[in-house]
């Protein structure tokens, strides 16, 4: 399917180009345009499942955050989505940095992705939502 949703303002679909846990989808801001961007919507969950093949939807919670320039826009360089009803709340040393298509060096199977290391940001706003 390929990477979708980076480089667009409030995307509701986000994809990393991977199996599906790299993806999130309806989601909804609550927030953006801030120094963090929150967003609630549904991805795969495997967490206590032995693989992905049985992972389940689950509600997750989206955090875009980092904003600032990259290659000449102003957008959220950093994001992750977790899953609040496992326990797992957010940790800014986990995330995918969607402007250089790196990982964060402590990103743990918490944060769910299959990492393309292709994705180039999601654009930003200059006004709080």
């Amino acid at each position: 399917m390929g990477v979708r949703g980076y480089g667009t303002v409030r995307p509701s679909f986000i994809d990393n180009g991977g199996d599906p846990m790299s993806r999130v989808f309806n989601v909804s801001w609550q927030s953006w345009g801030g120094p963090t961007a929150i967003g609630t919507g549904t991805s795969y969950d495997d967490t206590g499942k032995p693989s992905v093949a049985q992972s389940v939807e689950n509600q997750a919670t989206v955090v875009a955050f980092d904003l600032g320039e990259c290659k000449g826009q102003l957008m959220y360089r950093a994001i992750e989505w977790y899953f609040p009803s496992d326990g797992h709340k957010f940790d800014p040393n986990n995330y995918i940095n969607i402007c250089t298509a790196s990982s964060s060096a402590r990103l743990d199977h918490r944060t769910r992705y299959s990492h393309s290391r292709r994705a180039n940001g999601i654009a930003g706003e200059s006004t709080a939502a």
